[in-house]
């Protein structure tokens, strides 16, 4: 945003010039600290959601456990197990680890390639 600019949506605040230069003067020292957002963030697809809830799925009935079961397990509620297995939302990382310990694998199966 240039001064111009700045200067004239402040106009309706009342600040004097001496106010408007100050406030400039500290956006621009703080805009030198900002970091710049990925241009595109990876997007997860339904697809990458849903192949790990079936892993997820595959490895709890390999291991012969109920979804209740292994909720216990990770100190979870069941509907998120629940949720991991139909693909509406993805472990965390806690939770990725906690699912490794319990299921096999490594963590890296458990999260959104």
């Amino acid at each position: 945003m240039s001064k111009r600019n700045m200067g004239e949506n402040v106009k309706e605040l009342r600040l004097t010039d001496k106010q408007v230069e100050a406030a400039i003067k500290r956006a621009e020292a703080n805009q030198k600290n900002w970091t710049r957002w990925p241009d595109k963030p990876k997007e997860t697809t339904m697809a990458d959601k849903t192949d790990i809830g079936k892993t997820i799925r595959a490895r709890r009935e390999a291991a012969g456990l109920t979804q209740p079961a292994l909720a216990r397990k990770l100190e979870c509620a069941e509907a998120m197990v629940s949720r991991w297995e139909t693909g509406r939302v993805v472990p965390s990382m806690k939770y990725a680890e906690k699912l490794s310990a319990a299921l096999g694998g490594v963590a890296g199966d458990y999260l959104v390639k």
